[in-house]
């Protein structure tokens, strides 16, 4: 549809899905957050011109002391680890006020946690600096489940980063990752005046807006569930316009490394701003090759697509 044309803009989703998976990295922000351990707080500061911007979690805020790596979650919080007490605080990604404790003190053995990332598989990994080892920890519940590694002369370990090609989704100015990271979602507008790539927000773990012209103008929504409880084999993606400008919304799912899925196909069958029934995924098998879902329409070419490379 162009722009010339006023009536709101029907926008379609579909996903084609692999075996899914891949983690979510940190997330691309607006400002910069430091750990600032002698105030036991987090300051903020802008992103490009560096200018103090006050303190995102103010001191003390959960109990917080010796605040040491920070890292951004895949349900949108920030995770600070805490030296003295050997865990790891989450605080709420929008306002940094204190949700809880996510890893209890010492739990899985965990001693003087510096630097921690969620990694490839989605899962928090944590330097524990006094027993030399990196702890892995459940994204989801903040449960240990191993001692990830150790030896091969770790001594005192503060930092850990995982390669660019392991590394997986991460969100950017233009991309939002869901779903912890299994899916990448990005949407590209067009006028009659020319075209571009929508700026995307994450509003939850599971939920995104994008914006065109004005940050505060949404235009289209995205939200990504996990489906498998009620249809085993499935997510689900629901999508909306909010815009009259052409929309081209797109994404993908990607390949879970080392391991299956416990979910490896998608569908989404929402219902546009039209009424008229979204089109439907296609259900991805592990031959490769594409069955359609028994209470879905015929699926047909889309945005969303198998996302190549790692």
């Amino acid at each position: 549809m162009s722009s010339g044309q006023p009536p709101p803009a029907r926008l379609f989703a579909a996903l084609l899905a692999t075996l899914l998976g891949t983690a979510l990295a940190g997330a691309a922000r607006a400002d910069l957050l430091v750990s600032s351990g002698g105030l036991a707080s987090v300051a903020r500061f802008d992103a490009a011109t560096g200018a103090p911007l006050g303190l995102f979690v103010t001191q003390g805020e959960g109990g917080l002391v010796t605040p040491d790596g920070l890292a951004w979650g895949p349900d949108g919080n920030l995770y600070v680890s805490k030296e003295r007490d050997s865990a790891v605080l989450r605080y709420d990604g929008k306002t940094g006020a204190f949700v809880d404790v996510f890893v209890a003190p010492s739990s899985g053995g965990l001693d003087g946690p510096y630097s921690l990332v969620f990694g490839p598989d989605g899962n928090l990994y944590v330097n524990s600096v006094s027993n030399n080892r990196v702890l892995r920890f459940n994204a989801r519940t903040g449960a240990p489940i191993d001692v990830f590694a150790s030896g091969n002369g770790l001594s005192f370990p503060t930092y850990l980063l995982f390669t660019p090609s392991a590394a997986g989704c991460q969100d950017d100015a233009t991309h939002v990752c869901l779903q912890q990271g299994r899916f990448r979602v990005a949407a590209d507008w067009q006028t009659a005046q020319g075209s571009g790539a929508g700026q995307a927000v994450r509003v939850t773990a599971d939920t995104a807006y994008l914006w065109f012209f004005s940050a505060a103008n949404v235009e289209v929504l995205v939200k990504v569930l996990d489906g498998c409880a009620l249809a085993p084999g499935h997510f689900w993606v629901f999508a909306g316009g909010l815009t009259a400008v052409a929309v081209r919304a797109s994404g993908c799912a990607r390949r879970r490394r080392g391991r299956s899925s416990p979910c490896s196909s998608a569908a989404a069958p929402p219902t546009p701003p039209s009424g008229k029934p979204a089109r439907a995924s296609r259900r991805a098998t592990s031959s490769g090759r594409t069955a359609r879902p028994a209470s879905a329409p015929s699926p047909r070419r889309s945005g969303w697509e198998a996302c190549s490379g790692r």
